[in-house]
């Protein structure tokens, strides 16, 4: 059920959208609203108005500055390199394997995100580590956060992989009927 769909549905809700409405439609024919609408055409036509909008709508002097004009113009330079790569990058990756993986992941089920979320975070570390080795800078803090990468990579292919038998089992069955009592 949406949350809005709740909203409509609630007796609270519709109190208060009533009475907004009840309010609403009194004041479009109220004395107040042509009383204010009188008294905000006399400040708009004020000379405090027009002395306030004028310093409102002043310019900034940063704006002049030679400093702020460097630094928008190396920002539209880092802008259309940026735009550069991005086309150069896109042209490049229209043909690819790795590409059309990831298009196709966005519109995959939720057992084939998971399965892939999973692969990944078991690939990563065994990589990283891999290098690291090579490398020689391991620490007891690099291989544990590695481990618990690969762990939460093994769990997430796990439920991808026995999703089915997750919804039979009694522990969730557990979670979802205490969740719906206390809903």
């Amino acid at each position: 059920m949406n949350t809005s769909d709740v909203l409509k549905e609630s007796f609270f809700a519709r109190i208060i959208m009533n009475t907004v409405n009840a309010f609403s439609r009194a004041y479009e024919s109220s004395m107040l609203k042509k009383a204010v609408s009188a008294v905000s055409m006399c400040f708009l036509s004020s000379r405090f108005f027009a002395l306030l909008s004028r310093y409102a709508d002043k310019k900034a002097f940063y704006r002049y500055s030679l400093v702020y004009r460097l630094i928008m113009a190396i920002a539209r330079l880092f802008d259309r390199l940026f735009g550069f790569i991005h086309r150069l990058a896109a042209s490049w990756l229209g043909g690819s394997a790795s590409a059309e993986r990831v298009k196709s992941g966005l519109n995959a089920t939720l057992k084939e995100k998971l399965f892939g979320f999973g692969v990944l975070f078991m690939s990563i570390p065994v990589g990283s580590m891999t290098a690291i080795l090579i490398l020689g800078g391991i620490s007891k803090s690099i291989i544990a956060a590695s481990w618990g990468s690969f762990g939460l990579g093994l769990i997430l292919t796990l439920m991808g992989a026995f999703d089915e038998a997750l919804r039979e089992c009694f522990a969730v069955r557990g979670i979802k009927a205490f969740l719906n009592i206390i809903q």
